[in-house]
């Protein structure tokens, strides 16, 4: 008979365990997401080459470029490999998207556009959709013809 578990998210366990939490991001509007460099990089060549130089433990990185729930979404992926885009808007999947290309993880981009093609009438529709959608331009229209994963 196997054995199950309930099994807290790395997010969730790190909100009830500050103690490991040893770098903190910080967003446009103010809002802080707590997170753990071992885990990240681990999973992430960019942010193991970024934790491995002089960062201070309790230092607190900017990211200007992204929102919350983008970057939570992008560290949830990073911990546990598994997150349902479905749930996702598409201005989040964009900030992932971005986040992905910015971080070099290949398999986040990838999913994101199989998300994007499965969903999609035409392909070729959906890959010009998605090229005005993750390089920062939404327009309603765009969204509109991407529909959601």
């Amino acid at each position: 008979m196997p054995v199950k578990m309930q099994r807290l998210s790395v997010t969730e366990y790190l909100a009830s365990h500050p103690q490991d939490i040893n770098v903190t991001f910080s967003f446009p509007d103010g809002r802080q997401l707590g997170a753990n460099k071992l885990l990240l990089s681990m999973a992430c060549t960019v942010l193991e080459a970024m934790f491995s130089g002089n960062w201070q433990e309790d230092e607190v990185i900017n990211l200007p470029d992204t929102n919350l729930e983008a970057f939570q979404m992008f560290t949830e992926i990073l911990y546990s490999k598994e997150v349902d885009l479905s749930k996702a808007d598409w201005l989040d999947l964009d900030q992932l998207y971005y986040l992905a290309d910015k971080y070099m993880v290949e398999e986040i981009k990838e999913q994101i556009t199989d998300c994007a093609k499965d969903n999609s009438t035409s392909g070729d529709t959906i890959i010009s959709g998605w090229a005005y959608v993750w390089d920062g331009t939404v327009t309603a229209e765009n969204l509109t013809m991407l529909g959601k994963c």
